[in-house]
């Protein structure tokens, strides 16, 4: 079971996307079904993944919001199985690597070799997935100063080169720490300084491989649950440069001032002009697209792994995204 976090329907070449290339994801597609019209029942992370977990809507999991996922125990929420504790009733070996970001209490199921990071956080805990990406960085790439026009990136604590829609662009890493301001992941924007094969997506990618090649012999469950193409919006090189900025077509629709719809200061709209600026609106499109991307090459190293194991002909290959 493969997702991935904040996909658009149409980041597919097969879905028309005339950009975007995507002959992994496609291939799933045309080998088997592609469902065109697929609906997430709430388009909030922790609500959705509840529902394609257990296969109950929001209204009976009770997974309404974000903060009611992980350790959450201010009232029972999801308190039905999730498939992979019914598989595992079944007699299937279960394993989860990635993002988890649903109620902690169902993942006891889970068989994964590394259960914590070196911190003791666990990796089915809010941050486990970069807390355990950041132990694999330590040993494979170790950190280094920051060069003129680079800060660290919050999630692997590497450098990444801002680009201008970056909230913090042109300022240097000692002034953003001085001036204590707001850094969410979504206000990062830019290239991160990271070798294409230990990125997030990369070391998820090859958990997930690595678990194939250990429960080639079992009946097994496996989710490849990745981060990206979610917020920071940092691809490595190449992907950075694979869909320059500035060939990229802005939504038509980008400058609508919204004055006759419902939604006009809805998630904090109206405080980040910057996102409704048509030039600067295309390095976010550029740096979806090479996330998309190198998650569609790693897609397909997961798929020859299949086929070189002889697994190919009798494993079930399902791939969705949370919400986009």
């Amino acid at each position: 079971f493969i997702m991935t976090d904040q996909q658009r329907y149409d980041a597919l070449s097969i879905a028309g996307n005339t950009v975007l290339e995507t002959p992994n994801l496609d291939r799933l597609a045309e080998q088997g079904a592609w469902f065109k019209n697929a609906y997430t029942p709430c388009a909030v992370c922790a609500p959705a993944r509840s529902s394609i977990l257990t296969g109950y809507n929001v209204e009976n999991t009770g997974m309404r919001t974000n903060d009611r996922a992980y350790y959450y125990d201010k009232e029972e929420v999801m308190t039905m199985p999730t498939f992979d504790e019914i598989l595992t009733e079944q007699g299937y070996h279960c394993e989860y690597y990635g993002k988890w970001h649903s109620q902690s209490s169902h993942t006891s199921v889970y068989k994964n070799p590394k259960q914590a990071a070196k911190n003791g956080k666990s990796v089915f805990g809010h941050g486990g997935q970069k807390f355990v990406h950041l132990d694999y960085l330590d040993e494979h790439v170790p950190k280094r100063e920051l060069k003129e026009g680079e800060l660290y990136d919050r999630m692997t604590n590497r450098p990444y080169e801002t680009d201008p829609l970056d909230s913090h662009h042109g300022m240097t890493q000692e002034a953003l720490t001085a001036s204590k301001e707001r850094y969410p992941q979504c206000d990062m924007h830019g290239v991160l300084r990271i070798p294409k094969e230990h990125t997030l997506t990369a070391f998820q990618a090859k958990e997930t491989m690595e678990a194939l090649e250990r429960l080639k012999d079992k009946t097994f469950s496996i989710t490849c649950s990745f981060h990206f193409p979610h917020a920071p919006m940092l691809p490595p090189e190449p992907y950075y440069s694979m869909y320059p900025a500035e060939k990229m077509l802005p939504p038509v629709s980008i400058a609508d001032d919204m004055e006759n719809s419902p939604y006009r200061s809805a998630n904090g709209r109206l405080d980040y002009p910057e996102y409704a600026d048509s030039e600067q609106i295309k390095y976010m499109i550029s740096n979806y697209y090479g996330l998309v991307k190198e998650i569609d090459d790693w897609v397909g190293e997961i798929l020859n792994k299949l086929d070189e194991l002889g697994l190919a002909d009798h494993t079930l290959v399902i791939f969705t995204s949370d919400h986009g």
